[in-house]
């Protein structure tokens, strides 16, 4: 049986407005580097990213968690800790999966010591709140990757459906999968 706790939900307009927020994302996400696909320190940002060989991985994410620290972020807090995080771009279009604009997920990330209790949910329940309130009708997407199947069951659970599909354009055998639900 998975342990869910209550999950308190904070939104800040750029992690500027809190350094301690800041300095609690910028510890997952150093926790959770690795597990993206490619890395996030061999990321410049999180703008659409050309993937492949020529990904240089560097000690720590330091560009991209200084372009992702620019953004709209949804925190997650269990107690006082930070449990995960949700940054996203305002009006993102995205031509090639046929939608107008969209709140784009950059970044999705919950601690390894937070995980299985609904934290990931808890998040996008938040943005698909913030985007319902901002715009009537309007899209959330997720651009994620074909091996992490525990986040595209996640995100078909909520109701997202596949737009577009990049064969092998993480590498041999990994997709880049591009997802979007209206809300």
């Amino acid at each position: 049986m998975t342990n869910r706790v209550a999950t308190e939900i904070q939104y800040l307009e750029c992690l500027a407005q809190d350094p301690a927020a800041s300095s609690g994302v910028w510890d997952i996400l150093k926790l959770v580097d690795q597990e993206f696909v490619p890395p996030l320190s061999a990321r410049e940002g999180t703008k659409d990213v050309v993937f492949g060989k020529d990904s240089k991985v560097i000690a720590e994410p330091h560009q991209y968690f200084a372009t992702m620290s620019q953004q709209p972020v949804f925190l997650a807090r269990i107690g006082p800790e930070i449990a995960g995080f949700l940054s996203f771009r305002r009006d993102y279009p995205y031509d090639a999966a046929a939608f107008r604009s969209s709140a784009y997920v950059t970044t999705i990330a919950v601690a390894p010591a937070f995980r299985g209790r609904g934290v990931a949910n808890a998040l996008y329940e938040a943005i698909e709140d913030y985007v319902r309130q901002a715009e009537p009708n309007g899209i959330v997407s997720v651009r994620s990757w074909s091996s992490n199947s525990s986040h595209l069951r996640l995100l078909e659970s909520r109701g997202y459906e596949t737009r577009l599909q990049l064969s092998e354009d993480r590498g041999p055998g990994v997709d880049t999968v591009i997802v979007a639900k209206a809300v």
